[in-house]
């Protein structure tokens, strides 16, 4: 176990929560040239996804999340954002970083007194509660193969 501070590798990709998937996606696609690298997709998370990339095999740079589920958390969190300039509650939702060493990562935050979300149906993934990050969101991800 190393004691030495942990570290972001890199930044992955950024959620932007819209109110309509399809016009997100063209939004992002006209004004920056991303192009769909996945389809739109159902995640067990209660909304619908699209990530886009600079071209069709590239990594998702952005990924575009619509709410389905009213529940979910992200129709709450937009639901909590909502206001007259900004009626849907769109916005930037989370921040996804690349980790080498998950364990390390989750004991060093967990030791400042900030919370961590992790499910054993994702190990490879946990994240950091957005009331300990100025109401950021933000995933931590380890590539396979890390330690």
């Amino acid at each position: 176990m190393s004691s030495a501070v942990q570290q972001p590798k890199r930044l992955m990709n950024v959620l932007v929560a819209v109110n309509d998937i399809h016009q997100g996606i063209e939004t992002y696609s006209k004004l920056f040239g991303l192009k769909p690298v996945e389809p739109i997709g159902q995640r067990r998370w209660g909304f619908l996804g699209c990530g886009l990339g600079v071209t069709e095999h590239s990594e998702p740079l952005v990924i575009i999340v619509q709410p389905n589920d009213p529940n979910s958390t992200l129709a709450r969190f937009m639901q909590e954002r909502a206001n007259p300039r900004n009626p849907h509650g769109e916005g930037v939702y989370l921040v996804a970083l690349e980790v080498d060493d998950m364990a390390g990562m989750v004991r060093q935050i967990r030791s400042q007194g900030a919370r961590v979300i992790q499910e054993e149906a994702s190990p490879e993934a946990a994240w950091v509660h957005p009331m300990d990050t100025h109401y950021a969101f933000v995933e931590l991800q380890e590539r396979p193969g890390s330690p």
